[in-house]
């Protein structure tokens, strides 16, 4: 899978945030660079803060699950939670405008 939506609780973050994040994923023996595409219902997160998020991995695609438990971290960040939605690799989601990587082959 290329895109997913996850549900998040920051932990720990030095300033907020947004739509264009990246950080390592950890899922399972999962580890790779993903992009925060878009955040639902806010412009940014902080720490403390709850959210759902579209993530995108940058390095091609991984199979993961509906429900798998997810931790983010990159420098001092760190944030848990779990995936909440997959959406096929040549299918990502209709509304969804990714604008941070060109050249993109899905």
């Amino acid at each position: 899978m290329k895109y997913f939506d996850s549900f998040i609780k920051v932990l720990h973050h030095h300033t907020h945030i947004k739509a264009g994040y990246q950080a390592v994923l950890h899922i399972g023996g999962v580890r790779q660079t993903v992009w925060a595409v878009r955040i639902f219902d806010k412009e940014y997160v902080q720490t403390n803060d709850q959210a759902k998020i579209t993530f995108k991995f940058k390095y091609g695609v991984e199979f993961i699950e509906r429900g798998d438990k997810i931790m983010i971290r990159e420098g001092n960040t760190k944030a848990f939670g779990h995936i909440c939605d997959i959406y096929p690799m040549y299918a990502p989601p209709k509304d969804l405008i990714d604008k941070f990587i060109t050249n993109d082959v899905i």
